[in-house]
């Protein structure tokens, strides 16, 4: 099925030659990825309609940032 294939993708070794024009580091270190990240998080908890702060909070749960960078994590998740 098509969510097993993306499962099966998500849990391979990438080779080498796949990861060289990634940035060093840890994901959430690349502020592109962190607000495609915060974007995706956003626009899928409003699907259903308009998502409150129980959804935001729940964001937070899984991709934790410092508390420096919550008030323009929260503004774009509203934007969103």
């Amino acid at each position: 099925s098509f969510w097993r294939k993306i499962a099966g993708l998500a849990v391979r070794r990438p080779d080498g030659c796949e990861t060289c024009d990634c940035p060093p580091g840890p994901p959430g270190e690349d502020p592109a990825f962190s607000t495609a990240v915060t974007a995706l998080g956003a626009k899928l908890a409003k699907a259903d309609g308009r998502a409150g702060i129980g959804e935001f909070d729940a964001f937070n749960l899984v991709f934790q940032t410092d508390a420096a960078s919550e008030r323009n994590i929260q503004r774009l998740y509203d934007l969103a």
